[in-house]
């Protein structure tokens, strides 16, 4: 019998292939109005430069020669929430994110938010200050935290006294102002950073962040005061949970150590640099 010949055939393009879609033009200078693709996503994603739009996988990219920068996922049930949202935005919006070749989500997020930037947040969200602590200092900042005060509000619980001094209710200025414990432990602060006029109350603390030039030295002072709410709420839950309670001077002494080899960890680089980075 004679032998069947293989036949071999070439693949069919893949939706990868098939759907992508780039522009090279910038649209700066064009004379098609604004109105005209606001309500047509598909045009106005083509009509930013080095846009590509994969419609098959619902990938959308940014860049000029590779994939490396990936501006957002959609799965196909989602594309008609992300052309919703694709009509709501205003082609100047997207061209305002871009930074020579580049889109960057951050700058495009924020050109969204339509709230008014507050004073005191460079001075809480900074790189000398730990990430948990500057959330912590935020809610405090904010008044946001759950104290007992907060949670007697929608939840039954069996006492709103102060946990760690149990001698008046516990509030944001109470737990970290007014509490003994608080206000010892800002004494054994002052011994080794100095004196400092820390805030009286938990609604000074917003215009207390915005004192001053934000230099290094009162950076330095933001972080010392930022791990100090931190570990005074911390030693808050111990004394709920553990039952347990820390002293002022161990807490002096931990917060002393978190700052100290923050500032290290971000300021020198070399072992002569740090040397000269002492938290006395």
């Amino acid at each position: 019998m004679a032998k069947k010949k293989r036949v071999v055939r070439k693949p069919a393009s893949t939706p990868l292939e098939s759907t992508l879609i780039a522009s090279e033009h910038s649209p700066v200078g064009e004379e098609e109005p604004v109105e005209e693709i606001y309500h047509e996503p598909s045009r106005m994603i083509k009509s930013v430069p080095v846009w590509i739009r994969l419609n098959g996988l619902g990938l959308q990219y940014w860049g000029k020669t590779n994939l490396s920068a990936l501006a957002s996922w959609e799965t196909p049930t989602d594309r008609r929430g992300l052309e919703g949202i694709m009509q709501k935005l205003h082609r100047i919006s997207i061209l305002r994110a871009e930074k020579g070749v580049k889109f960057h989500a951050k700058l495009f997020y924020n050109l969204q938010v339509e709230a008014q930037e507050v004073k005191y947040s460079r001075a809480i969200w900074n790189k000398l200050i730990i990430p948990k602590h500057r959330f912590i200092l935020w809610q405090a900042c904010n008044v946001q935290l759950l104290t007992r005060d907060h949670l007697s509000k929608f939840l039954i619980i069996p006492s709103i006294l102060c946990p760690v001094c149990e001698n008046d209710i516990e509030t944001h200025t109470h737990l970290f102002f007014d509490c003994v414990f608080p206000r010892k432990t800002f004494v054994e602060i002052g011994k080794w950073l100095g004196v400092v006029d820390w805030p009286k109350e938990a609604e000074q603390i917003q215009q207390w962040c915005t004192r001053g030039p934000l230099d290094f030295k009162n950076r330095v002072i933001n972080s010392v005061f930022a791990a100090s709410l931190y570990l005074l709420w911390k030693n808050r839950n111990s004394c709920i949970f553990d039952l347990v309670c820390s002293s002022p001077l161990k807490l002096s002494m931990e917060i002393r150590k978190l700052s100290h080899y923050r500032i290290l960890s971000l300021t020198c680089n070399t072992s002569k640099k740090q040397d000269k980075y002492k938290l006395m």
